[in-house]
């Protein structure tokens, strides 16, 4: 199994959608090894299909993954691309750390 596979195993099997954490996740990822700025894209204008629902009021995230993958978030609440990324490696604050994943899904991976 490589590193995108390991990921998206922990997405779909793993991240219990409206009750794990964006820290819970950070942990399970160890984004740390592999997440770089450019990885966290916060969809903030909707221009197609996307594979979660997006509302005003949550913060909707595609996140790069090794070797091509992508998978995307709804967090509930807001938060900006800089907060999202320094959470998913590990920092961030503890309202950041604490906000809920009520979706997520992989796109040219694994199934949903």
């Amino acid at each position: 199994m490589n590193e995108r596979e390991r990921i998206e195993e922990v997405l779909l099997r793993e991240v219990e959608p409206g009750v794990t954490t964006l820290g819970e996740l950070a942990t399970m990822l160890d984004c740390g090894s592999w997440l770089r700025d450019d990885d966290v894209i916060v969809v903030g204008a909707l221009g197609g299909k996307i594979p979660v629902q997006w509302t005003a009021g949550d913060t909707v995230i595609a996140l790069r993954l090794p070797d091509d993958g992508l998978a995307y978030l709804r967090i509930r609440g807001k938060l900006s691309m800089e907060a999202v990324a320094e959470t998913l490696r590990g920092g961030g604050d503890d309202d950041s750390r604490g906000r809920v994943i009520e979706e997520r899904a992989v796109v040219g991976g694994g199934t949903r």
